[in-house]
């Protein structure tokens, strides 16, 4: 990861922790452990840091974390790394969008594959932008983070996107991977409960090709340096 203008104003607005913990949020961050909200704040007392990586949106994790009433940590690391966002005052240190002629082929090729267009999402690191379809709506009920588009299948024309999320059959999701690969996406495909969980849908998400989890953790260590230590959590509470 290149070191630009976001990244280094990451050292004006935090001071170096003595260390920093990683940890991803599903299966592994239970934000319902009772201890969890000593243990935060413990770290904190410490002057280190717990820093949240999630192939989720940042603001997916923030209303998590507001929710049961935790402070929102001052840095989150969503959509895989193509966001770090500086929760204070909102401003993405780091950002990288989809390119929008690549990824209008990308939606024509699900659709032409019989794709549904109602299963179209897109994040912008923040807000999720779905289709306002009943199932859709019903799915996002409990989220504040979603916006709703009648021309889900052009969102994309509008440009600062970092993720489209398609969901339907499993060879439809192959396929689709297949040619995001070949156009210089990065993919990722696994079961999904939307829209509805008996429909036994594949999800697909396809983001800029040079982003990752660990790079990102690594561009964040380089810059905050950290006196003692880095902890990377997949498993803890």
């Amino acid at each position: 990861m290149n070191k630009n203008k976001g990244e280094r104003s990451i050292n004006k607005k935090i001071k170096r922790p003595k260390f920093i913990i990683f940890t991803d949020k599903d299966g592994t961050l239970n934000l319902d452990n009772k201890n969890l909200n000593n243990i935060l704040r413990l770290v904190k007392l410490t002057e280190g840091m717990v820093i949240p990586i999630t192939g989720r949106t940042v603001g997916d994790i923030e209303e998590d974390f507001r929710k049961r009433a935790f402070g929102v940590p001052k840095l989150i690391i969503g959509d895989n790394g193509a966001i770090v966002k500086y929760t204070p005052t909102g401003e993405f240190l780091i950002k990288k969008t989809l390119p929008i002629v690549e990824s209008r082929n990308v939606i024509k090729e699900f659709i032409n594959l019989g794709g549904d267009i109602d299963l179209i999402r897109y994040t912008d690191g923040d807000k999720i932008y779905a289709s306002p379809e009943d199932s859709v709506k019903t799915y996002y009920a409990k989220s504040s983070k979603v916006e709703y588009d009648e021309d889900i299948r052009n969102r994309i024309e509008k440009g600062d996107l970092t993720k489209i999320t398609l969901a339907g059959t499993k060879e439809q999701m192959c396929k689709v991977a297949e040619f995001a690969n070949e156009n210089g996406f990065w993919t990722d495909m696994d079961k999904t409960k939307f829209p509805k969980k008996e429909n036994g849908n594949y999800r697909l998400d396809i983001a800029p090709k040079d982003i990752s989890k660990g790079e990102a953790v690594k561009a964040i260590s380089r810059i905050l340096k950290p006196e003692f230590r880095i902890y990377v959590y997949r498993k803890w509470l």
